[in-house]
């Protein structure tokens, strides 16, 4: 259940991820133990029906020797030989699905959908039709900018994603962040914004509870909280950060 929870919900065996946890650290020798009892239980009932088959043949090698492994004595080896390898298959299994699994939460946290296409000198033309490539099933826009919270306060990344197709690209994958119902419906007054956990502290820390403004551009865009978030796709994790429709803000 730790190896599971571990990394997942913040808790350990020794409830606090602050340090190294004891149970996880032991798992590979106690995986060991756990398959060597197992197997020391378990091995002499198949050994002994191949004895009395063995016993059928004219032939003493065969019946000496399975007949000779069925004794307690032989139990001490096998466990012995699988505590020093099956901690290292266990191991060595756990950190491959761990090493993978942390590279695909990578790639959808950076990428932030299956394929994304940047411009390399800032937006992308006008005239590009995302729409019009070749196996594209689902295609969203999005806007990157660095704004400003208020008339000369601090700046803070920005990002206008096209919500509703935003959602029928990452919908169902590992990267769907699922964003908040207010993106979806008709901005009244303030733009709705997904805030970062990073700007609600600091100096310059932003009060969710309070509507703000941004300067997007050179343009006073009034904006209100409707979720706090620690992470967003294709934005840095731990910073200053704001996502927001790119409908409701044109």
């Amino acid at each position: 259940i730790v190896l599971r929870d571990r990394g997942l919900q913040g808790t350990s065996s020794a409830a606090s991820l602050t340090e190294a946890d004891p149970f996880v650290a032991a798992v590979p020798v106690l995986v060991g133990v756990a398959a060597g009892l197992v197997v020391v239980r378990v091995l002499p009932l198949p050994l002994a029906g191949l004895a009395r088959v063995a016993g059928l043949r004219r032939d003493l090698v065969p019946v000496l020797a399975l007949r000779r492994a069925t004794r307690a004595g032989a139990g001490a080896t096998i466990l012995l030989v699988l505590l020093a390898t099956a901690p290292v298959g266990g191991f060595a299994a756990a950190t491959v699905a761990h090493l993978d699994r942390a590279a695909a939460d990578v790639a959808w946290q950076d990428v932030g959908a299956p394929f994304r296409l940047d411009g390399p000198n800032g937006p992308l033309p006008a005239r590009f039709d995302r729409a019009a490539l070749a196996g594209a099933t689902a295609v969203a826009g999005a806007y990157r900018t660095s704004a400003t919270v208020g008339l000369g306060g601090p700046a803070i990344d920005t990002l206008a994603v096209d919500a509703g197709d935003y959602q029928a690209v990452v919908a169902g994958t590992p990267g769907d962040p699922g964003l908040p119902a207010e993106l979806f419906q008709p901005a009244t007054g303030a733009v709705p914004v997904i805030l970062s956990t990073a700007a609600t502290t600091g100096p310059s820390a932003i009060d969710p509870s309070v509507p703000f403004e941004l300067i997007i551009d050179g343009l006073r865009v009034p904006a209100r909280v409707v979720a706090v978030r620690d992470t967003f796709p294709s934005l840095p994790v731990g910073g200053r950060f704001v996502v927001l429709d790119r409908g409701q803000l044109q």
